[in-house]
């Protein structure tokens, strides 16, 4: 331990988590003069409390020091004592987070006495209004439409649409007007494309995935970031010939126009919707974003594979495929998740019955993965000892 001289050249707060630390290795409380000296830190105040297990009763100078900051007693109230601290719901209601936290977590319920420090604190108040009060609070929306993250979110999650006190404030942030423009807009927002047009990212992703075109107004800011402008150009410019598209790999290829497809909202030529096929799964993908419903030359194509007719039933179909159901059963995986993703029923009983041996099979394979998890731990006790 060192000198009381030399503890008291230390910063106060490095000085009081010092003897904290020094409690929680010795286990036990420390003399009372190095106690007065973690008095001077209401959080260390609370620390040492907790973790060395002492009551108000014991030491009242620490519940006095801990009331002198309204956080801190609100982690009091609810990690130490557990039930509410009315001598200091006082303090508390003073400070927006404090009450927000006692409110949640003590209260379970609205708590007035702190309603008027939430109210003028942007963060809190939109959490409140979630979590506490489950709909609108217009006590807390003047502090809430300051804030460009707290009004969108408060726009989504409590109004469920847009929300134009918030919007000003959204406007001015590049990243919040994007967002606000997909999740809320669900289309383009021109009030917030001033801000949009300045940021990298936000400028590209505005125009791959609201404008789904080129946006001249950004593409400053999107050439600041050379793979960001690469890809800019790669997937809003001119589609790739076909001799171009031939000197690529397959995946290559048929990624590059299923990403091209749904970046454009546009439907393939029929030359290049041919060279998709070569990969169904992503065939499946175009026809389920891009055409919006069935495809009859992809379903062709799928028709022995039991796994991608049981993704196309499911992502394209949406719902049951009765003349592949035969197919579908004949593989004991596409049969279950077909059964309890498409058909939305348990295990058995429809007219293609999974196979009857499933449970058996999956007795065995449960045995085998207790068999392999036997040997691991063993060679895994061996090797320590």
């Amino acid at each position: 331990m060192k000198s009381i001289r030399k503890l008291r050249k230390m910063d106060s707060k490095k000085r009081a988590i010092y003897l904290y630390n020094k409690a929680r290795k010795l286990g036990k409380r420390l003399k009372s003069k190095y106690e007065d000296m973690i008095l001077e830190d209401p959080d260390t105040t609370y620390l040492y409390m907790k973790d060395i297990n002492i009551t108000g009763e014991e030491w009242g100078k620490g519940e006095k020091a801990i009331l002198k900051d309204p956080v801190t007693a609100c982690r009091y109230a609810i990690t130490v004592m557990r039930y509410r601290w009315l001598e200091a719901e006082e303090v508390i209601a003073k400070n927006a987070e404090a009450s927000y936290h006692y409110a949640i977590e003590m209260i379970g319920e609205r708590w007035p006495e702190g309603e008027e420090a939430i109210a003028k604190d942007p963060e809190y108040a939109y959490l409140y209004a979630k979590y506490i009060i489950g709909e609108r609070w217009e006590e807390g929306e003047k502090a809430i439409a300051k804030d460009p993250e707290w009004s969108y979110k408060y726009a989504k999650d409590i109004i469920d649409g847009r929300w134009e006190e918030g919007e000003k404030a959204i406007a001015k942030n590049p990243e919040w007007s994007y967002k606000y423009a997909k999740d809320i807009i669900d289309g383009r927002w021109e009030e917030g494309e001033k801000a949009i047009a300045k940021d990298t990212r936000g400028a590209y992703y505005y125009a791959m995935e609201i404008l789904r075109r080129k946006w001249p107004e950004g593409e400053a800011a999107i050439k600041e970031d050379d793979h960001l402008w690469e890809q800019y150009n790669l997937y809003l410019g001119e589609i790739k010939s076909i001799e171009e598209l031939k000197q690529m790999s397959r995946a290559d290829r048929t990624d590059y126009l299923l990403k091209y497809a749904i970046t454009n909202n546009k439907k393939l030529d029929k030359e290049y919707e041919d060279i998709l096929l070569e990969k169904p799964s992503l065939a499946i993908s175009y026809a389920s974003k891009v055409l919006k419903g069935r495809w009859n030359k992809l379903e062709e194509v799928i028709r022995n594979n039991p796994i991608l007719i049981y993704n196309y039933a499911d992502d394209v179909i949406g719902g049951r495929w009765e003349e592949m159901e035969k197919v579908i059963y004949s593989d004991l995986n596409s049969a279950k998740y077909y059964k309890t993703f498409v058909l939305d029923e348990p295990l058995g009983g429809t007219e293609f019955p999974i196979p009857t041996d499933y449970d058996n099979r999956m007795k065995i394979l449960e045995k085998r993965i207790k068999e392999l998890d036997s040997k691991y731990r063993k060679l895994s006790d061996k090797l320590e000892g």
